[in-house]
């Protein structure tokens, strides 16, 4: 059967931890990006761990590209919602 959640957890710590040189070499506001990317996959634990068909790195990736695609998603909403919102008038 797959992993458990806990071996996936240290999974994903252990990746970031390998890239440090990596985010070393990034300019802040890529660092907060790479950062962000682990934000999604730790949030996404239980998602990793039914990808048991794919490779654990290629699941990783995948969760840090769902979470970010929930973003685009959640911010193209916002816009809309802000476009309807100033063609009506602002009221």
């Amino acid at each position: 059967m797959g992993d458990t959640v806990i071996p996936v957890k240290a999974f994903i710590q252990k990746e970031e931890a390998a890239l440090f040189y990596f985010r070393g070499a990034l300019l802040p506001e890529y660092q907060r990006a790479l950062d962000e990317l682990f934000v999604h996959a730790e949030g996404l634990v239980a998602a990793i761990t039914m990808a048991e068909y794919l490779p654990r790195t290629e699941a990783l990736y995948l969760a840090m590209l769902v979470g970010v695609t929930r973003d685009l998603l959640r911010l193209q909403q916002r816009l809309t919602e802000l476009e309807t919102y100033i063609g009506r008038g602002g009221s």
